[in-house]
């Protein structure tokens, strides 16, 4: 007889750190993050930093609103993810515009040249925007049902050696 491994098996989600502590379940060994042990990582706490020169002035709106908003909880966007929230701000930006540019009046089907009907193409290009908006705030855990998934880090002690180099 053979063995047949089962294709289709959902598994559960990972429990975050704090709440396997609080169950009285966690195990150091599945909760390992090398990044986040390591604490060398600075977070957008104390500072904010000033939006890329390159971003438009709604991008850089969004930059400044949501910045001010994430670095009241320590933890929540470390200095590296800021090129990725860039680019979220840039698509934020693109919503915007594209959202300015269909009036109650741009139809959702038009017509082709050889009389088809088709889909506005500004309403495909809505939606795939808002698709990768969407995908890029989940990331960061702007969305509720992705803010349950976020393990946020502890701000480390004032006199905590963070480099372990006894500087």
């Amino acid at each position: 007889m053979t063995y047949v491994p089962k294709t289709n098996i959902v598994t559960k989600p990972k429990t975050p750190a704090a709440l396997a502590k609080l169950k009285g379940t966690y195990q150091p060994c599945r909760h390992k993050d090398d990044v986040a042990d390591s604490k060398a990582l600075e977070f957008v706490h104390d500072t904010l930093p000033q939006p890329p020169e390159d971003l438009s002035d709604k991008a850089k709106e969004y930059w400044i609103k949501q910045l001010s908003s994430a670095r009241k909880v320590y933890g929540y966007i470390s200095f590296i993810d800021l090129a990725i929230f860039e680019e979220l701000c840039k698509v934020y930006a693109e919503l915007i515009s594209l959202e300015n540019e269909i009036t109650p009046k741009t139809p959702r089907i038009m017509k082709d040249k050889n009389g088809r009907p088709i889909v506005n193409p500004y309403y495909v290009l809505l939606q795939q925007t808002r698709d990768i908006f969407l995908k890029l705030s989940r990331e960061f855990g702007f969305t509720p049902s992705a803010r349950t998934r976020i393990t946020l880090q502890n701000k480390p002690d004032e006199n905590t050696d963070i480099y372990g180099d006894g500087i």
